[in-house]
């Protein structure tokens, strides 16, 4: 089963670290959460997650780890 890593705030620096894990980590499942539409849509975008969701709150319940 994958880790699962949840991102709250797809900025610069959170979906860039999505992205290196995409890259360098086979066994995670990334997702992103960001109150900002624009930034959602840029994430869908570049494809740096597995999922965006629009509230975090039961995701974070479930996820492994959660960035800030």
């Amino acid at each position: 089963m994958p880790r699962v890593l949840l991102f709250i705030g797809m900025d610069v620096v959170g979906t860039s670290i999505s992205l290196a894990l995409a890259n360098e980590e086979s066994g995670v499942h990334r997702i992103g959460y960001d109150a900002d539409p624009d930034k959602t849509r840029t994430a869908r975008k570049l494809g740096a997650f597995d999922q965006l969701v629009s509230n975090p709150i039961k995701t974070a319940r479930e996820a492994e780890i959660v960035f800030l």
